[in-house]
């Protein structure tokens, strides 16, 4: 009874291990086992899933970003114009004032 709370399945192959494992080497009772546990989990993956690689990780964090940074970067060119303005002392006009036109020539 022990063996059976260090059950943890994480696949239909890790489950099968583990049965065996319990029922020492005993296929017949694994079996019976394994059926008794399985029947109730139709959505177990036949395999482990292998988990990512760092470099695999680096790449789809870095194609995130720049994928990101690619669809805003209107928005964050006028961000960085916004700050370039203030840093010169001046302001952006509000998004729905009319433009600032230069002065008319003397008549």
């Amino acid at each position: 009874m022990e063996m059976l709370k260090m059950i943890k399945p994480t696949s239909k192959v890790a489950l099968k291990m583990q049965t065996l494992m319990i029922a020492k080497g005993n296929v017949e009772e694994a079996e019976k086992l394994y059926d008794f546990l399985a029947k109730d989990m139709e959505e177990l993956p036949t395999f482990d899933v292998v988990p990512p690689t760092t470099m695999q990780q680096v790449r789809d964090t870095a194609g995130t970003i720049f994928g990101w940074v690619k669809e805003n970067q209107n928005d964050i060119m006028q961000g960085i114009e916004f700050l370039k303005s203030l840093k010169k002392g001046g302001g952006m006009p509000p998004s729905g004032a009319a433009p600032v036109s230069p002065p008319l020539p003397p008549l």
